[in-house]
């Protein structure tokens, strides 16, 4: 009976506790513009908590008089105290800081380090708009570059490669929902222009149960709502492109707008080019635009589009090329909140990803011609649940259905070059692939006891496609124990699956790339990835962070040796295999966040090789990754010197990268029917290269220094910003290109073959003007 009493007792005590626990709920704007702040912190005391991908924020605590502090980079901080008796709304407006020093770097959107999540970083939107770069042009993804694990490809250029994977293993979201292809000029800038993003968030690895399809990183962009009070905007001109912006109320405080676009100047003479038959052109655009209408505090609907687009043409001396690339997205999104402690997103989204890549020549005998092609659509529909179970459990849950259409295409036609044209050969490969993919997550963020969190998470997908169907479990697990004096340490495990390849030959983002879907034959690529690191804030205005990881793939396809689809029509499954990869390293990170003078230093030291047991690829023997670089180090520095004056730097020093390179070479000639006395000088049959190994050139390191000053000016209907950037600065001739040479080629005889390293990206200065208003 005793211990009757007892269980009754302690039930009581623990629903009585609960009782006492009311919830605070909200959101958190900019004072000005209305914008909602993505990752704005909120502190009681020891609880804390981060404002959502809408801005809003929901902290649960006990009944009573407490403090509530809020923060967010770049703006002053707030601080109320009230007396709580129930579950109440409180809706926090910030001042944007004239002083760097008076603001803060927080936790961001479950990054950072007091986050249970690791791996993970926001960029600071003046990091975006600020970081010196190539023609002046403010590029989101050469910004996160600059961060620790985080591998450049081709120097100067956009892609990059996370933690031992290959470029299409990273995941590019904006507003949630998937591109392909974000870059122009073959990958030299970005798609995204920094007026339209509000907030961009990298994981590295062990990346949360709700975000999937990729196996190495996620880059996930929202972009601005706009103003809610008043309409404004920018328009500027820099080297190679002129932008425009605008923003402001629809309807004031219910619908708003905002809409960002940018053209390349030369873009707008293509047409005339034509007319001329000068015989080159090219051109580039893209637009992003957003429509918000906020029909209560618990409602709001959104319109998400973008489309970016570039064309080249080239028609001289009898040869021809045309390729044309770009990505249309659009998307509508419900957000609804039940009560102060659950949300709804509904979201429906069509995004279409296409490339041509056309060549032609020709002689006396023949016109020969050769097309690339590649396809994309997703039509796809996801909801997601956010809120707390009680103040120790933050739950988020939801589920996604995407239908993908595939269609890559290659033809190779040869026709007589006279009046009749006769078609000699016409060979097509045109596969076409269906598929659907249903994937539902579920995590719980657990607060055990102060100080020590932990984040498990399950992801289950289910895809089908070209007759096979496969399906996966991958669990997820993040932890952290923090200790006194701003110490604490981190851990992380993911599996993760993808279900789609990109199919290149190039270092850099081609037309003639190929996006292809898992098959029977073609597996889908899974990895494994775990970490350990330890995060240290105690010291004012700085964070330290260093983290190490290991990381397993399976399934990874490259090309045979010898194999590409430039050169065959066969179906691409019979040009790939499928191995093994490993990576693991360690990365070291330190950040001054206060003052006049901020930014970071990141060292990586890491390495990457893969393995194709079949026997096709380098004999089935490991060898190193392409981008393997051993070791990077990143510096970033920005002085404000005052409101209207700062000037920021980047340098940067790398390990080279691998490339496959023939050893020698061979010339041999028919000779069934002739003794080598009788065909000394003529013209040679064919030539062999020797390869001894994939990957077998290692180029030297590489290292680059950049500088930007921007000045800005008030005047009486605007703001003047002059951006004066120097890329290169000491003009370092870092080896972009590598070509063979050979002085003669010897009949039978095996030939030496030297290498010869060009450098395309020599020192080049920028300016830029921007009117904002």
């Amino acid at each position: 009976m005793k211990k009757i009493k007892g269980v009754i007792t302690l039930l009581l005590l623990t629903v009585s506790a609960a009782a006492q626990q009311v919830t605070v709920s909200g959101y958190i704007t900019d004072k000005i513009s209305g914008e909602t702040l993505i990752a704005a912190e909120v502190i009681s005391g020891k609880n804390g908590t981060v404002a959502d991908n809408e801005g809003r924020y929901s902290i649960t605590l006990p009944e009573g008089e407490i403090a509530l502090a809020y923060y967010y980079t770049g703006y002053k901080s707030e601080s109320i105290t009230i007396v709580l008796q129930k579950d109440t709304s409180i809706n926090i407006a910030l001042e944007r800081s004239e002083s760097i020093t008076e603001s803060r770097v927080v936790a961001v959107s479950g990054t950072g380090i007091r986050a249970t999540q690791m791996s993970a970083m926001q960029m600071p939107t003046a990091v975006l708009q600020r970081a010196p770069v190539i023609f002046g042009e403010p590029d989101v993804l050469k910004a996160v570059q600059l961060l620790p694990g985080v591998q450049q490809g081709m120097d100067g250029f956009s892609s990059f490669f996370v933690r031992g994977g290959g470029a299409d293993e990273n995941m590019f979201l904006l507003d949630g929902v998937p591109l392909y292809n974000v870059s122009h000029m073959l990958g030299l800038f970005s798609a995204f222009t920094p007026e339209s993003v509000k907030a961009t968030t990298i994981y590295k690895g062990a990346f949360p149960a709700r975000y999937g399809g990729r196996v190495s990183g996620v880059v996930d962009i929202r972009t601005n709502e706009g103003d809610w009070y008043r309409l404004h905007g920018a328009v500027g001109a820099g080297l190679l492109s002129s932008k425009l912006h605008l923003e402001g109320p629809i309807i004031k405080e219910k619908t708003t707008f905002s809409v960002s676009g940018r053209l390349m100047h030369t873009a707008l003479l293509t047409p005339a080019l034509k007319i001329a038959k000068v015989g080159l052109g090219y051109g580039f655009y893209d637009v992003t635009a957003k429509v918000t209408h906020r029909f209560s505090d618990r409602d709001k609907l959104s319109a998400s589009a973008f489309i970016g687009q570039d064309d080249f043409d080239y028609d001289r001396n009898g040869e021809r090329q045309a390729m044309d690339w770009g990505n249309a997205m659009a998307a509508l999104r419900w957000h609804h909140v039940f009560d102060g402690r659950w949300s709804i997103n509904t979201r429906a989204s069509f995004n279409r990803f296409g490339s041509t890549a056309k060549y032609g020549a020709s002689n006396e005998k023949a016109i020969y011609d050769s097309s690339y092609s590649s396809l994309i659509r997703d039509w796809s529909v996801s909801s997601d649940v956010d809120g707390r179970l009680s103040p120790r459990h933050h739950f988020r849950g939801g589920i996604s259905a995407t239908y993908h259409h595939f269609a890559p295409s290659t033809r190779f036609v040869t026709t007589e070059n006279d009046e009749d044209g006769k078609v000699l050969a016409d060979l097509v490969n045109n596969p076409l692939y269906n598929g659907g993919e249903v994937a539902l997550f579920a995590e719980d963020e657990i607060t055990l006891f102060p100080g020590w969190t932990i984040l498990p998470g399950l992801r289950y997908v289910l895809m089908a496609s070209s007759g096979a169907a496969y399906h996966s479990l991958q669990p997820r697990l993040s932890t952290r124990f923090g200790l006194p004096f701003g110490l604490a340490f981190k851990g992380g495990y993911a599996r993760m699956g993808q279900y789609v390849h990109q199919l290149s030959a190039s270092s850099i983002a081609l037309p003639s790339d190929i996006w292809v879907p898992v098959t029977a034959s073609i597996k889908p690529v899974t990895s494994d990835i775990g970490s350990l690191g330890a995060y240290y804030d105690g010291l004012e205005g700085w964070q330290f962070s260093v983290e190490a990881y290991f990381k397993w793939s399976r399934n990874v396809i490259d090309y045979r040796d010898g194999a590409s689809m430039y050169s065959s029509t066969e179906n691409w499954e019979s040009l790939v295999e499928m191995g093994v990869s490993r990576s693991f390293g360690v990365e070291f990170y330190a950040e001054r966040t206060i003052g006049p003078v901020t930014g970071w230093f990141s060292y990586t030291l890491s390495k990457t090789d893969r393995r194709f047991p079949s026997g096709y690829i380098n004999n089935g023997n490991w060898f190193p990754y392409k981008y393997d670089r051993r070791h990077v180090f990143h510096i970033y520095a920005d002085w404000a010197i005052g409101r209207n004056l700062d000037i920021s730097a980047t340098w940067s020093i790398m390990s080279g990268a691998w490339l496959t390179l023939p050893e020698r070479t061979a010339a041999y000639l028919n000779v069934a029917e002739s003794k080598m006395d009788d065909i000394i000088g003529r013209e040679l049959a064919y030539v062999t290269f020797y390869y001894p190994s994939r990957n077998n050139y290692h180029l030297p390191p590489s290292h680059t220094l950049n500088i930007s000053v921007n000045l800005r000016k008030k005047i009486r209907h605007g703001v003047n910003h002059w951006a004066f950037s120097i890329y290169n600065l000491y003009n370092a001739m870092n080896p972009n290109l590598v070509f063979m040479k050979q002085d003669h080629y010897g009949i039978n005889d095996r030939t030496p073959i030297t290498v010869t390293k060009m450098t395309y990206l020599p020192i080049l200065p920028s300016v830029s003007y921007t009117f904002k208003f």
